[in-house]
């Protein structure tokens, strides 16, 4: 999965124009939704009624958030070792 500007590209290829503003994705606290930019839901994570992701997508945004998370705390451990931060 990739993400250009607002859009999502998933592995499949499918383009899922304006799906995140400003490549901005989160989780609601009770991890209800997937949140675009900062005030819009992008889908359910514990229905399938209405979204316009797949399971399998909506498992490659999360797979997608691990790593981005994974990257930040790297960049934060990092920074703390040059300052000596425990």
């Amino acid at each position: 999965m990739k993400i250009k500007r607002d859009d999502i590209i998933f592995e499949s290829g499918r383009l899922f124009k304006d799906a995140c503003n400003g490549g901005v994705i989160g989780l609601g606290p009770d991890l209800e939704y997937i949140t675009e930019g900062w005030d819009g839901a992008l889908c359910s994570i514990k229905s399938d009624m209405t979204d316009e992701l797949s399971q399998k997508e909506k498992i490659e945004v999360a797979d997608y958030m691990i790593k981005q998370w994974e990257k930040v705390k790297e960049l934060m451990l990092k920074k703390a070792k040059g300052r000596n931060l425990k």
